[in-house]
Formats: structure tokens, sequence, C-alpha cells
């Protein structure tokens, strides 16, 4: 059966994901008879799950009429997905994905402020799929976090743009629409996502703040 278009699903934030859609771009550019389009997974949980998507990121191969012939769900480079298309291109693999999911509860530990001392604060998350993505999900639940008496120093409008890792280390990129943030502030973030990374194994943050007001 023949494939004509490709899907990836994909976390927004997500480096490796990135990584997938720079690679399926350049399939496209070498075979312009296919379509390509992106799924956010933490944006759009209910398409997520009717494609019963498991794991970050998955690409779907569909034929003609939309019905999936094959998935990859992990990375590959160019030639692979390239060789995996020639492989595929006249008989239907049955895909991996599981049945459609129902959500899950997931529990996290983030610090917040109590005056210049940093506090665990315990959160339950409603994941609506069955993508787990907990170092991801964690920034995001401590961006939008908002427990009294505990002061949360990233702005009401902080947006995760992106983050990478790398053995102990993590960049994250957080986007913004405050007119200036001192350098004391961008101290506290920093505090605070270090240590609600500390579980995951980071020990060290690299922060960067973009106010896209301005991109």
């Amino acid at each position: 059966m023949k494939i004509t278009s490709f899907t990836l699903f994909t976390m927004s934030a997500c480096p490796l994901g990135r990584t997938m859609r720079h690679v399926l771009g350049e399939v496209t550019t070498l075979l312009p008879e296919l379509t390509f389009s992106i799924v956010f997974i933490d944006q759009e949980p209910e398409v997520t799950n009717e494609a019963g998507i498991n794991n970050n990121p998955t690409t779907l191969f569909r034929d003609k009429n939309g019905k999936e012939v094959y998935r990859i769900e992990e990375f590959k480079e160019t030639d692979e997905v390239i060789q995996l298309l020639k492989t595929k291109k006249n008989h239907t693999t049955l895909p991996s994905g599981g049945a459609k999911r129902e959500k899950s509860v997931e529990s996290y530990t983030i610090y917040l402020l109590n005056g210049d001392a940093l506090e665990a604060v315990d959160i339950e998350f409603t994941n609506l799929t069955a993508v787990k993505t907990p170092r991801i999900t964690a920034i995001n639940l401590l961006l939008k976090a908002d427990f009294q008496p505990f002061i949360n120093p990233f702005p009401d409008s902080a947006t995760l743009e992106l983050v990478e890792f790398e053995e102990n280390l993590s960049r994250v990129i957080i986007n913004h629409e405050e007119e200036l943030i001192s350098e004391v502030n961008a101290y506290k973030m920093k505090r605070c996502l270090q240590h609600t990374l500390h579980s995951f194994g980071i020990e060290k943050v690299e922060l960067v703040l973009k106010d896209y007001k301005n991109l």
C-alpha cells in the first residue's frame, strides 16, 4: 500500500521531536510527493489518543485514504526514514499503537519560594494521554503554579519553548511578555528550576529568557 503522507506526534517543547521534525522536512524535500503534518501531544490530546500514541516522538505513515501503514516510535535519521518508506511502499504493516487510553494521574514535586527559602510543593497532574514526559511536565507545572502563600518567580506570561538535556545539565528556554525581568528574579527562577529538576538527575540549569513580543 503506497504511503502518501506522514504525521509527527511530539511534545511542543521536546528537543528530540524538533530534530525529528527537521528529518521529516528533509524527507519531504527529497520526496515532494509526500505531505507532512505535526500534532503537538500536549496541545491536541484527543487527536493523540485517537491515533493510539504511546511514545514521544512517534511518526505515523499513512496511505491516500488516511489509513495508517506504519509507525516509528523513536528517532530515525533521514536516510533511515527514506529506506523505511521504500521497504513499506507496497505492503501494510500492522500499527504498534495500543488502544485508546483513559486519563491517568501523575504526582510531581516542584519548588516555590517562601520568602528567600525554597519549599517543596506536591502536585497531582491529570495526563490526558498515554505519553509520559515527566521532566517537561514538571517544568510546565512549575511555570503555572499558584499556591499561596508561596511565591512563583515566573511571570504569568511564561511558556516553555524548548528544553534540552545532556547528562546532568538542562537548558531551558522560556518565552515571556514582560517589559523587563531583573537579574535577581531570573536567579530566583533558576533556583526553582534546579530544585524541581534535581529529582530527575539534573544538577545544573541554564535558563534562557526570551521576550517573544520583540522577536
